[in-house]
C-alpha cells in the first residue's frame, strides 16, 4: 500500500496495530478519524493515542473522556447487575462486551454501551427481571422464539439512567426467524474476567461470528474481536466452530472473521465477502431464507425472509421519522396488512414455524400462568392464547402481544385483549 494515499478507515486500522500513526495528524484530520473511531467503536482503544497526538483538540479530548466514562460506568453496572443476579440465584454469563475484552492484549477497553448476559433457559429470563427490577430496571423490548426443543427469548432492560441490559435466554435469537441454542459446554468451559462468567473460546467465537449477521461492512472493533478470539483457537477448535457455522448457515460471518488476517480493512481477500458488500440485498435475502430451506422447505424459507423484510424495512421507516411524530394511520393500515398476508396460517403455528416474534406489553392481567402450563413445558414460564392474528403471551412478569410487524394498534390491542378474556387452550 506504500504511494497510496490511506483511507481513514485503514489508518485507524494501523494505528491499532501500532502506536504513533497519528502522530502527523492535523487538528482537522484528528477530528474527523475521531468521529470515525467512534462510530467504528475504537475510540477507546485508541485514546492514548489520540490524547497523545500534537493536535489534539478539545472536541477530541472530550469524546475520549465520554468514552472512558461510559467504560467507567459499564463495569460499575456489571457489579450491580452481577450481584443482584446472584443474590437471586439466577445463573448467567457476561457475553460481547467484557467477554471479548479479556482475550485482547492486557489494557485493551472495549467501547460499548450496555452490557450483554446470556442465561440458560427462558425461566433464568423471568427470575432475573423481578430481580433486577429493584434495582430499577424495566423491560424495555423482548422477542420471543419457539423450537422443537423449548423456548428463547431476548429480554431488554432499561434503568432510569438508560443503562441497557439484554438477556439472551436459551439461546442467540438472530435473523429474526434463527436461534443460535446454548449447549452444556458453554457452561461448562466458562472461564472468570472481573468476577463473572464469560464464555470459553469456542463459545465466544461462536457468538462473535453470529454477531457479525447484517453487516455488509465489518467494523473495525468487529475486526479486532474476531482477530484476537479467532486467534486462541487451535485445531479442533477451528472444526468446531466449521460444524457449528454449517448448521446455522454462519458460513458468510465465519468467513469474515476469518477475513481479518489482513492488514488492508479496504479489501476482502474472500470473493463470497466482496459479493456480500456489493449486494447487501441479495445476502440478506438468501442469508433469511436458507436456515429454513432444510427443516422447513423452500415455502417457509421464502416466508421466513418475507417477514424480516418487511421488518426491516419497516424499522427503517420508523428509524427515519420525525423525533415524537406519530404513527400515521396509512402506516397501520399497511402494517395490519402486511401482517395479515405474512400469517396466512393461524397465529399459534408461527413460532413453531420459525418466526422469532416481538413483544409488546399489554395491560391486562390474564389468569395464572402455572394453571395453563403445558406439561411437557413446565419450565419456561409461558402460556400461548391464539387471537387469530397474533399470540398473547403469558408471562410472570405480564401479558404480551406477540406480533409479526412491530407496529400495533388499538385496535389490535383491544382485539387481543378480547380474545383472552375467555382464555383459549394452549396451543
Amino acid at each position: 500500500m506504500s504511494g497510496t494515499k490511506l483511507s481513514d478507515r485503514q489508518q485507524l486500522w494501523n494505528a491499532l496495530l501500532q502506536s504513533g500513526g497519528l502522530d502527523s495528524a492535523d487538528p482537522a484530520t484528528l477530528d474527523r478519524l475521531a468521529s470515525l473511531a467512534e462510530q467504528q467503536e475504537v475510540l477507546l482503544p485508541l485514546a492514548d493515542q489520540f490524547l497523545a497526538a500534537p493536535a489534539c483538540t478539545e472536541r477530541v479530548a472530550e469524546r475520549v473522556a465520554l468514552r472512558r466514562g461510559n467504560h467507567a460506568r459499564a463495569v460499575t453496572q456489571l457489579q450491580q447487575v452481577a450481584e443482584a443476579l446472584r443474590s437471586a440465584g439466577v445463573p448467567f454469563l457476561v457475553i460481547k462486551g467484557f467477554g471479548y475484552e479479556q482475550l485482547q492484549p492486557a489494557g485493551y477497553q472495549r467501547q460499548m454501551d450496555d452490557l450483554d448476559l446470556v442465561l440458560p433457559r427462558v425461566a433464568d429470563g423471568w427470575r432475573a427481571v423481578t430481580a433486577l427490577a429493584e434495582f430499577g430496571y424495566r423491560l424495555l423490548a423482548a422477542t420471543v422464539a419457539r423450537r422443537d426443543w423449548g423456548w428463547s427469548a431476548v429480554l431488554v432492560l432499561q434503568d432510569d439512567e438508560g443503562n441497557d441490559v439484554e438477556l439472551n435466554c436459551a439461546g442467540l435469537i438472530f435473523h429474526g426467524h434463527s436461534v443460535l441454542p446454548w449447549d452444556a459446554e458453554l457452561w461448562d468451559e466458562q472461564e472468570t474476567v472481573r468476577g463473572v462468567g464469560v464464555p470459553g473460546r469456542r463459545w465466544a467465537a461462536a457468538i462473535l461470528i453470529a454477531e457479525m449477521l447484517d453487516r455488509p461492512r465489518l467494523r473495525l472493533r468487529d475486526r479486532l474481536d474476531a482477530r484476537a478470539v479467532l486467534a486462541r483457537l487451535d485445531e479442533s477448535d477451528q472444526a468446531w466452530l466449521t460444524d457449528l457455522a454449517r448448521r446455522y448457515a454462519l458460513g458468510w460471518e465465519l468467513a469474515a472473521a476469518r477475513d481479518t488476517g489482513s492488514d488492508d480493512v479496504d479489501h476482502e481477500g474472500s470473493r463470497w465477502l466482496r459479493i456480500r458488500r456489493r449486494a447487501p440485498g441479495t445476502f440478506r435475502a438468501v442469508t433469511h431464507a436458507y436456515p429454513m430451506m432444510r427443516p422447513a422447505g423452500v415455502g417457509q424459507a421464502v416466508r421466513a425472509a418475507g417477514i424480516a423484510f418487511s421488518r426491516d424495512l419497516l424499522g427503517l421507516w420508523l428509524e427515519d421519522r420525525p423525533a415524537g411524530g406519530e404513527v400515521s394511520d396509512r402506516a397501520l393500515t399497511w402494517a395490519g396488512r402486511a401482517a395479515t398476508v405474512l400469517n396466512h396460517r393461524p397465529a399459534g403455528r408461527q413460532l413453531a414455524a420459525g418466526i422469532s416474534l416481538p413483544l409488546v406489553p399489554l395491560d391486562v392481567e390474564v389468569p395464572a400462568v402455572a394453571d395453563r402450563l403445558a406439561a411437557d413445558q413446565p419450565d419456561d414460564g409461558i402460556a400461548v392464547h391464539d387471537t387469530g392474528q397474533a399470540l398473547v403471551l403469558d408471562t410472570p412478569v405480564g401479558a404480551f402481544l406477540a406480533v409479526v410487524v412491530p407496529i400495533v394498534s388499538e385496535d389490535q390491542v383491544e382485539q387481543a385483549v378480547a380474545a383472552i378474556a375467555e382464555p383459549a387452550p394452549h396451543t
